[in-house]
């Protein structure tokens, strides 16, 4: 149950627990959580809509499908995956492709990133097709150490004849414990026309990160997303489904 802020009813009562935060300049209510399965469900989220109004909230399916029905605005459904990794997968990269540890800047990996995550991509943000958005978007996981520093297992993809980066693996020490915490990979990504890469770069990762000591590594797919494919072909079992909303 995620520390931090309390949702509460009018007569004191705790309702729900929530970490708080921010979101795209949006007060962020992350990972809102009844206090016991049997919370009254309706109660909950009128409080929540008078209460937190204007605020970004992630909630379990539930929750957030309660939210949406009262007027707030669907921002993502995703899957929240964990591997155990006591048998990590082999590493191996394309032709013509070089696996490096992570040593890069922005400005290196806003490229490929651009490449990625074109308008019209399930996890697209608009201004990040632009280079000072994705600038923004690299440095909230590569340049934010106190938060969520980037651990020593993050990968990055170049071509072995021009060294161009290619995509990267970047995983950050997330500071609450698992599901949602422990070693996360932020972010996967690739140039379109390079298949093989983002397998590799997983893999790549993962096997450093057990090297370096971590029992198991998470991170979120957006529902239809093709890459949950891949994570499932590597062992990853989803632990848990959120939907994060936009609150009238």
């Amino acid at each position: 149950m995620p520390d931090g802020r309390l949702l509460t009813d009018d007569d004191g009562r705790l309702l729900a627990r929530f970490a708080e935060g921010k979101r795209e300049g949006h007060r962020l209510a992350d990972l809102i959580e009844p206090v016991d399965d049997g919370a009254d469900q309706a109660m909950l989220v009128g409080i929540a809509l008078r209460d937190l109004s204007g605020w970004v909230a992630s909630a379990g399916v539930g929750v957030g499908r309660r939210l949406i029905a009262g007027g707030a605005l669907p921002v993502r459904h995703a899957h929240t995956m964990q591997l155990d990794l006591a048998h990590p997968p082999a590493a191996a990269a394309p032709a013509g492709v070089r696996i490096v540890a992570f040593a890069h800047s922005g400005e290196q990996l806003a490229s490929s990133w651009m490449a990625a995550y074109p308008p019209g991509h399930l996890d697209f943000r608009p201004g990040e097709d632009e280079l000072p958005g994705a600038l923004e978007a690299l440095d909230s996981v590569i340049a934010d150490p106190e938060r969520w520093p980037l651990l020593p297992c993050s990968r990055v993809a170049e071509d072995e004849r021009t060294g161009r980066v290619l995509g990267a693996a970047l995983v950050n020490d997330n500071p609450p414990r698992p599901p949602f915490g422990g070693p996360w990979l932020a972010e996967l990504f690739r140039e379109p026309g390079h298949r093989g890469v983002g397998g590799a770069l997983l893999r790549s990762a993962l096997h450093a990160a057990a090297q370096d000591g971590h029992a198991t590594v998470q991170l979120a797919v957006t529902e239809g997303n093709p890459a949950q494919g891949l994570y499932e072909a590597l062992g990853f079992r989803v632990v848990t489904s959120t939907l994060t909303v936009e609150l009238p």
